[in-house]
């Protein structure tokens, strides 16, 4: 059986107004949604169910998980079906379809009657001679022409939400032409590439309230100016952290590749224990005990100092009384801190 009727006042039932307060319009689409399906498989037998994997329900009737579960116990409590579980497959029973094909199908078969009649009279008409009648040759209606300035980024925006939902969610959105209006003017106001960041942003939300309503298109409008702040947002922490990898790499770019070294650490502690007879403790401590030798290359004596604060302070201040307690043959001091050489 392919068609089932309803009584004209259905709406107005205590059950449809209590599923209708609960889940709005969709929730009774969805319930006739599943008489249509239970109805495709009765045929001609009295068969008032479905079965089917729980996925193929989400599918069809465009739904999430946790909502599924809740409208079947509420259609369940409202209405004289039976819902059963077993294993991985739902059964939804319609006892009450029954008495609507029974009757259906007798109104059915007299209106088949009633147009097969008419049929054999047409066919009785076509067999008469009819009087040739010349008639003036009819004009040509023009084609009607399709828009010329159709946008092909709409297409891009519909297919990008459509392939994004069911990634996200495994089971396809529901789409009509009137979600392609809304992203058309979506599009008139920024790019296709701004527009799928806000969509896959939207998608990711786990609002309550989203999330109960599947993530309708219908929203999206209502959800822009957030989420072009939380782009925003995004965007600048990512020119940040592109700015800062960009400066680590210049920095590792100007190190000193140090040079083979040689020279023996006493070098710099002889040094050191002059340099502490000559100067207050204090000093000493903050500024020459933090220091290390790294080597001795071509005359040229490598320090390690913690920063460049330290740097400027020993070069300006104690680079001559240095030269003048080291025991070895030096020419030059290079005072590097860590960030400043490779090994």
């Amino acid at each position: 059986m392919k068609w089932f009727h309803h009584d004209s006042d259905f709406r107005h039932k205590e059950a449809i107004a209590k599923l209708k307060a609960e889940f709005g319009f969709e929730g009774i689409g969805r319930y006739w949604t599943i008489c249509e399906i239970i109805a495709e498989q009765m045929d001609f037998s009295d068969k008032c169910f479905a079965e089917f994997p729980e996925k193929k329900w989400l599918s069809e009737l465009v739904i999430r998980r946790p909502l599924f579960r809740r409208y079947l116990s509420v259609i369940d409590q409202l209405f004289d079906n039976s819902v059963i579980t077993t294993g991985s497959l739902i059964r939804i029973e319609m006892p009450n379809l029954l008495e609507k094909k029974d009757n259906h199908t007798r109104n059915l078969q007299a209106k088949l009657k009633k147009i097969t009649s008419i049929d054999k009279d047409k066919e009785t008409d076509k067999e008469k001679p009819k009087p040739s009648i010349q008639r003036s040759p009819k004009k040509k209606k023009a084609a009607p022409q399709k828009p010329k300035h159709t946008n092909p980024e709409i297409k891009i925006a519909v297919d990008y939400f459509h392939d994004e939902y069911l990634r996200m969610y495994e089971i396809k959105p529901e789409i009509t032409g009137a979600h392609g209006k809304i992203f058309e003017k979506q599009l008139s106001k920024r790019s296709i590439t701004s527009l799928k960041s806000l969509i896959t942003l939207y998608l990711e939300d786990r609002d309550d309230f989203l999330v109960g309503k599947c993530h309708p298109v219908a929203l999206f409008p209502a959800r822009i100016d957030s989420l072009q702040v939380k782009l925003k947002k995004l965007q600048r922490n990512f020119l940040v952290y592109e700015a800062k990898k960009k400066e680590a790499k210049l920095r590792e770019e100007a190190k000193i590749i140090l040079p083979k070294m040689n020279g023996s650490p006493d070098i710099w502690k002889n040094c050191l224990a002059k340099l502490e007879l000559e100067i207050l403790p204090e000093t000493f401590e903050t500024w020459f005990a933090p220091t290390h030798f790294l080597g001795v290359a071509e005359k040229i004596l490598y320090i390690q100092v913690p920063n460049d604060f330290f740097k400027n302070c020993l070069k300006n201040n104690y680079l001559k009384q240095i030269f003048k307690n080291l025991d070895a043959d030096v020419k030059t001091i290079q005072l590097l801190t860590q960030d400043e050489y490779k090994s």
